[in-house]
């Protein structure tokens, strides 16, 4: 008796790219190319989402693909794209990746754009509200290191921008468990380009948290001003840049009510 290599098992068995039903073998060892390709922990992942969830961690293009296509190819409504792994959707999970690439390859395949994460404490964040406060993983473990910054603003603008860009319309006044919307976390990190891509959008400048009193848009903006401020030893490398952006997006607000949104 023939003995099958673990990830052919696997992906003979997986529901998505296989069963054993009357469909073409070729379809089989096709999938089974192209999880060859990648990390052997994908292919022993127990679930088509558990494999999805794995490739995306591993931001491998290629098997993320491969599995898409495998669900598109059986011939039914495509369900893996939308399927959740403890709660979380796989387009929240390559927004916090922080790959624009992943996240429309995804909803190439059908992601909704504004699923959120049911559960745990990152509960009704969806894409967009992930990509606002986007911090790489690579670049944040670098600490302080030069550009660091900089590029943690420019990859958080292409993210939001890729999204809003897409066929679907998104959803800007989702609220995460604390009432904030995308708008408000774009503000508060002080990033002005994204405040004004969700401005442009429509984002709603009024919108107050959860919180007793409701803190506002103008609220988060003003508050990163005072804080950046006071710093008298000049412990904050970023404490002007920090108090440039947050004029800048007080500005970018009140031009905003004053005119209308067409920025």
């Amino acid at each position: 008796m023939k003995v099958f290599p673990r990830a052919l098992l696997a992906v003979l068995c997986a529901p998505h790219c296989h069963s054993f039903s009357l469909r073409p073998v070729s379809r089989f060892f096709k999938c089974f190319e192209s999880f060859g390709q990648s990390r052997v922990q994908v292919a022993n992942e127990p679930t088509p989402t558990d494999r999805l969830w794995r490739a995306i961690h591993d931001e491998d293009k290629n098997v993320v693909e491969a599995l898409l296509q495998c669900d598109s190819d059986a011939g039914e409504e495509p369900t893996l794209v939308n399927s959740l792994r403890n709660g979380v959707p796989h387009l929240v999970h390559a927004a916090q990746k922080g790959s624009v690439e992943l996240v429309d390859l995804l909803l190439k395949h059908g992601a909704d754009v504004n699923a959120a994460t049911q559960d745990g404490p990152d509960i009704g964040k969806t894409a967009l509200r992930m990509a606002v406060r986007m911090c790489q993983p690579s670049e944040a473990a670098a600490g302080s290191a030069a550009g660091t910054w900089e590029k943690n603003h420019e990859a958080a603008e292409a993210m939001v921008r890729s999204l809003l860009n897409g066929s679907q319309k998104v959803d800007t006044e989702t609220r995460d468990r604390y009432g904030k919307t995308a708008l408000m976390v774009a503000v508060s990190h002080c990033r002005p380009a994204v405040v004004k891509l969700l401005l442009k959008d429509g984002a709603d400048y009024e919108a107050g948290d959860y919180e007793r009193p409701p803190r506002t848009v103008q609220t988060f903006a003003e508050w990163n001003t005072i804080r950046a401020n006071f710093d008298p030893r000049g412990r904050n490398a970023h404490a002007q840049e920090i108090v440039a952006n947050a004029t800048a997006n007080v500005a970018l607000i009140e031009q905003a009510r004053l005119e209308g949104i067409s920025l």
